[in-house]
């Protein structure tokens, strides 16, 4: 799979509970979501926002245990939760 604007390198992926998705993020707001068998029917951005901080510039990523959030952690220390729903 080629991966996405990524701006440098993709510095973190992971695969959630069930092996249907499949997270990745590249030095800045948008993780991509992809369906992990066909690695192309569905493919998402979602953004993570911080208020009043400007755009987070994610380093690591991580599905929650229960798959309902993505938990990011930023260049700037801060610890960023994306919920699913």
């Amino acid at each position: 799979m080629h991966a996405q604007q990524v701006e440098w390198t993709v510095t973190d992926m992971d695969v959630d509970k069930d092996e249907q998705f499949l997270i990745y993020s590249s030095i800045s707001p948008v993780v991509h979501l992809v369906d992990v068998e066909t690695l192309c029917a569905k493919h998402e951005r979602l953004e993570f926002k911080t208020e009043g901080r400007g755009h987070p510039e994610l380093m690591s990523i991580k599905f929650s245990g229960d798959g309902k959030e993505i938990l990011g952690g930023s260049k700037s220390g801060h610890i960023l939760i994306y919920d699913m729903n």
